[in-house]
C-alpha cells in the first residue's frame, strides 16, 4: 500500500534501512501499491513490492542487480526471495507518484540459476529524495553475483562463492565462502570468514577509495598479497612485509588472496 504523508510526519531521518525478516513476511510472489490524498507541499509517498521465483537446485548461480541499498541473505530456503520498501520525498505529487509507480521489482529463477533486478526511474525536479532499499532471501549454498550501485551491498551468510561490486557506501560480507572477489569504489570493504572456511580458489579484495578491513580465520591457509596507505597483518607472514605492503604464505599456503586498498589494509583474526 502507498500513502501520502506530511513530511512532518516521517522525517527522512526517520527512515531506516534495517533489515527485514523476509521469513515473518507473506512473499507470496504478488505486488502491492497504494495512496492517499495530501497537500501539495512537503510529500512522502511510500510503497512496497515483493516477488518470489521458481525452485531452484543445490548451489544455483544467482546474479542481483540494484543501484541502491542491497541486502542478501542466505538461509535455508528453496527459492529467491525479494522486497522493496521505497520512500519518495517532494513537493509535486504527481511527479513523486509517478516517480514511486516507475519502481520495478523482477524476480526470476528455476533450475540452475535465477536473478533480481530493480527498476528505479530518475528523481527529476519535484523530488528531493528517493530511497529504492532492497532485501534479498537466497539459498545458503549459493554461486552469488551483486552489481550493487551507490547504495552499498550487504552479504551475510553465505556458502560458496561471492562476487559482488559497489559504486558507493562499501561492501560487507560474512559468511563460509570458498572464493570471493568484493570491490568498493567508493567506501570500504569489510570481510569476515567464518572458522575452519578456506578459500580454494584465488580471491580478491579491493578499495578504490577507502580502506579494507578482513578477518580470517586463526588456521587460515593461503598465499597473501596486500598493498594499502598502511598494511597491519595479525597472522604469521612467511614471505616480506612492510609498512604498506606483505607478500607470502599464510599457515601452509594454498590459493592466493589479493587485498589491495588506497586507504588501511588490516587483516586479523576473529
Amino acid at each position: 500500500m502507498l500513502t501520502l504523508l506530511a513530511v512532518g510526519a516521517l522525517a527522512q531521518d526517520d527512515i531506516t534501512l534495517d533489515l527485514i525478516d523476509l521469513d515473518d513476511i507473506d512473499l507470496d510472489g504478488s505486488s502491492s501499491k497504494q495512496e492517499d490524498g495530501a497537500s501539495q507541499t512537503g510529500l512522502t509517498y511510500t510503497g512496497g513490492l515483493n516477488e518470489r521465483s521458481g525452485a531452484l537446485d543445490e548451489n544455483p548461480r544467482v546474479a542481483i542487480t540494484h543501484a541502491g541499498y542491497t541486502s542478501v541473505r542466505c538461509i535455508d530456503v528453496p527459492e529467491i526471495r525479494a522486497r522493496v520498501d521505497y520512500t519518495v520525498e517532494g513537493t509535486n505529487r504527481d511527479k513523486m507518484k509517478a516517480a514511486g509507480d516507475g519502481i520495478g521489482l523482477s524476480v526470476w529463477g528455476e533450475g540452475g540459476s535465477g536473478g533480481v533486478k530493480v527498476r528505479t526511474p530518475y528523481a527529476g525536479s519535484g523530488i528531493t529524495d528517493l530511497q529504492v532499499p532492497l532485501v534479498v532471501s537466497v539459498p545458503k549454498q549459493v554461486r552469488l553475483t551483486v552489481s550493487g550501485g551507490t547504495g552499498g551491498v550487504e552479504i551475510i551468510n553465505c556458502e560458496g562463492t561471492v562476487k559482488a561490486t559497489a559504486k558507493a557506501e562499501g561492501v560487507y560480507a560474512k559468511g563460509s565462502f570458498t572464493s570471493f572477489d568484493l570491490q568498493a569504489y567508493g567506501g570500504d570493504v569489510i570481510f569476515e570468514q567464518a572458522d575452519g572456511a578456506q578459500i580454494d580458489a584465488s580471491s580478491k579484495l579491493y578499495s578504490s577509495q577507502g580502506a579494507v578491513q578482513a578477518k580470517l580465520p586463526v588456521d587460515a591457509s593461503l598465499k597473501l598479497y596486500a598493498k594499502g596507505e598502511e598494511v597491519a597483518v595479525w597472522h604469521t607472514v612467511s614471505g616480506d612485509v612492510t609498512a604498506t605492503s606483505a607478500s607470502g604464505e599464510i599457515g601452509g599456503g594454498g590459493s592466493t588472496l589479493t587485498v589491495q586498498a588506497k586507504g588501511k589494509v588490516d587483516i586479523s583474526t576473529p
